[in-house]
């Protein structure tokens, strides 16, 4: 099972270089949006990564998400979620993620 991990982050404006560096530094990969349309307006980061057993998933999540806390970095959710199927266009062309 193709599973997907995130763990969210309210983070000040002046620490985004600073919790990306963490999330990369294990190997999770980074974004930040501004406007979640489930938690709000301000900007949220994103540690994500990919795994194929469901117990390491939620183990490896709730680990990220302690470390982050323990960087007193604000953790308002995390989620493992199937991902049953996944295409994006990537330069142009369609390709689907395995």
């Amino acid at each position: 099972m193709n599973l997907e991990s995130h763990v969210t982050v309210k983070c000040p404006e002046k620490r985004i270089e600073e919790l990306r560096g963490l999330i990369e530094s294990v190997n999770w990969s980074f974004s930040e949006i501004t406007g979640d349309p489930l938690l709000g307006t301000p900007t949220f980061c994103y540690a994500t990564t990919h795994f194929t057993d469901l117990a390491k998933a939620i183990g490896d999540t709730a680990a990220m998400a302690v470390a982050l806390e323990i960087a007193d970095f604000l953790v308002v959710r995390m989620k493992v979620e199937a991902v049953m199927w996944d295409k994006r266009r990537i330069d142009g062309e369609w390709k689907e993620i395995q």
